[in-house]
């Protein structure tokens, strides 16, 4: 499953060890970030909402690389709505894509009951 945005495909393989110490690290990474922007105090609202905007861009910079994060805010104006946006579907694309994963292991692993084996060979049959 791929993640569509701005006119890019991007796919980050859920059941990768590599590419879940990447996911693990991007989010610790955000979540420090996140403290920080909560416990400083800002003379003005726009300080603030660059920062705010920063810690996605250093998200999809640690998930995809600073070029590919490049591409993903191209031409976006430091909008704090417009990056939640944007963070907000690639949360929607992960849970979709780890669900399908899950689904996947499940019907490799799973073994047919014997109903179903019962239907298979009337299907042979006819």
């Amino acid at each position: 499953m791929k993640w569509l945005i701005r006119g890019l495909s991007l796919k980050l393989d859920f059941e990768d060890f590599e590419t879940g110490k990447r996911i693990d690290h991007a989010f610790q990474t955000m979540e420090e970030e996140e403290k920080q922007i909560l416990n400083r105090e800002y003379p003005g609202i726009s300080e603030k909402i660059r920062d705010y905007c920063n810690m996605y861009r250093n998200l999809f910079t640690n998930l995809f690389g600073a070029e590919t994060a490049g591409q993903i805010f191209q031409n976006i104006p430091e909008n704090s709505r417009d990056y939640d946006d944007i963070y907000l579907s690639f949360l929607r694309y992960s849970q979709a894509a780890r669900l399908e994963a899950a689904d996947k292991r499940a019907k490799k692993f799973r073994f047919p009951t014997v109903k179903q084996k019962h239907a298979k060979k009337r299907k042979k049959k006819c």
